[in-house]
């Protein structure tokens, strides 16, 4: 039960940090931020279509709650959210359900979402308490985000390396270390 409210506390931490993101110049920033900052790729394709492309990595936990069971799976599970939203007459959205999504890590092969049963108990949980609130916060748009999880071991965000997600005839490139290493 407390394992479960404070993975619903950090993602309602995570959620807020995310919506209150904008275009403005950091002026006194922290390395939660600067992570933040990095993990999300919006790509406006067009005047009516945009993917967000987001990586939640241990980084993007607040620092008042160190080393956290959190922490640990979002270092052994890369959990990636991909959403592909078109703007229609009248300022209407319309979302698209990614599909056909892989990962290309640095000197590695290609890899592609883990299944259920491939996924650990604890990350299982925590990664379900965070679509039931992401889909709650944000509702139709939250819904149509495809989130995956890969293999975090061949990738950690504070070591060199770095990979990309293939989606939709583009490739979404993230370096690592990040920001806020």
């Amino acid at each position: 039960m407390i394992n479960r409210l404070f993975n619903l506390i950090f993602i309602l931490l995570f959620i807020v940090s995310f919506s209150l993101n904008g275009n403005a110049r950091a002026w006194r920033t922290t390395p939660q931020a600067l992570a933040q900052e990095y993990a999300q790729i919006l790509d406006q394709r067009s005047p009516s279509e945009i993917v967000m492309v987001i990586w939640v990595t241990p980084q993007l936990v607040p620092e008042r709650f160190p080393n956290t069971r959190t922490q640990k799976v979002l270092s052994d599970n890369m959990l990636v959210g991909i959403g592909h939203i078109d703007i229609i007459a009248g300022g209407k959205l319309t979302y698209r359900r990614p599909a056909n999504i892989s990962v290309d890590i640095q000197n590695e092969e290609t890899q592609f979402p883990l299944s259920l049963d491939q996924i650990d108990a604890g990350a299982s949980d925590i990664l379900d308490t965070f679509l039931q609130i992401f889909e709650k916060s944000l509702g139709p748009m939250g819904r149509s985000i495809k989130w995956m999880v890969f293999n975090g071991k061949l990738v950690k965000s504070c070591e060199k390396g770095g990979f990309s997600i293939n989606y939709a005839g583009e490739k979404y490139t993230y370096k690592t270390p990040i920001p806020g290493c």
